[in-house]
């Protein structure tokens, strides 16, 4: 009988040591996410979206300009992708002229199809207007311009920006899954 006792003690110690453990990891990763992400991890944000137009016959937006994982063909619009924002506002524009056309033949308002096509122009008269061509952060407003972006003080026009700031390392989209893009210093 006394075995069994101090078996069950043992096992009642052994629970609550384990216990009391736990208590204190949850405690330290507490603290941890209170004083930030020390790690090098950041919370997804939310995606960039160069859409320009805002336009909307019949209701039928023009879909998102947003960012690929493929750096060759950066741009995607509804699931494909482009190698340049000129190309990809075009097919954003003639997305929406598809669904703003077969909203028009279904009878599903009060316009026509003639409406969804001058929309159409007005769309891609706006591309070369457009505020943000790129994704790049560092390229300032019109997207860019290429570069390699080593602060290699040429002027540019006078819209080189902090050109005396230290070189900072510049940030790659290196992976991504539900909840976090991965970035990596290269």
């Amino acid at each position: 009988m006394l075995t069994r006792w101090t078996t069950l003690l043992t096992a009642a110690v052994a629970v609550l040591a384990t216990a009391g453990h736990a208590m204190d990891i949850s405690q330290d990763l507490s603290e941890e996410l209170a004083m930030g992400w020390k790690m090098g991890l950041r919370p997804r944000q939310n995606a960039q979206n160069l859409q320009f137009f805002d336009g909307k016959v019949g209701g039928a937006g023009a879909p998102g300009i947003t960012q690929s994982n493929d750096p060759d063909r950066p741009f995607s619009v509804g699931g494909d992708t482009f190698p340049d924002f000129d190309t990809a506002a075009g097919r954003a524009c003639d997305n929406q002229k598809n669904d703003c056309a077969r909203l028009a033949n279904s009878g599903g308002g009060n316009f026509q199809v003639s409406d969804c096509y001058k929309q159409n122009n007005d769309c891609k008269q706006g591309i070369s207007q457009a505020a943000q061509k790129s994704f790049d952060q560092n390229a300032g407003g019109g997207g860019g311009g290429g570069g390699n972006n080593n602060n290699n003080n040429n002027n540019n026009g006078g819209n080189n920006n902090n050109n005396n700031s230290p070189t900072q390392p510049e940030r790659a989209l290196v992976s991504s899954d539900a909840n976090f893009d991965y970035f990596c210093d290269v």
